[in-house]
């Protein structure tokens, strides 16, 4: 049998993450069950993407 995993990821709820190399924030956690949804911002437009009025990142240029 494999070894479980354990994972410390310590994410905090409302803050800003790296995913997929793009910004997301974690708007819900559950470290027990390692769940966690985040809203992601990127810079390409689609039709489930919507526009930010205001940069996320302090290095991106308005």
């Amino acid at each position: 049998m494999s070894k479980k995993k354990i994972y410390n990821k310590h994410l905090e709820k409302g803050k800003f993450y790296i995913v997929n190399k793009h910004p997301g924030l974690i708007v819900l956690k559950n470290d027990k069950k390692n769940i966690y949804i985040a809203v992601i911002t990127g810079t390409s437009q689609h039709r489930h993407q919507t526009k930010l009025k205001h940069p996320t990142e302090n290095k991106v240029k308005a």
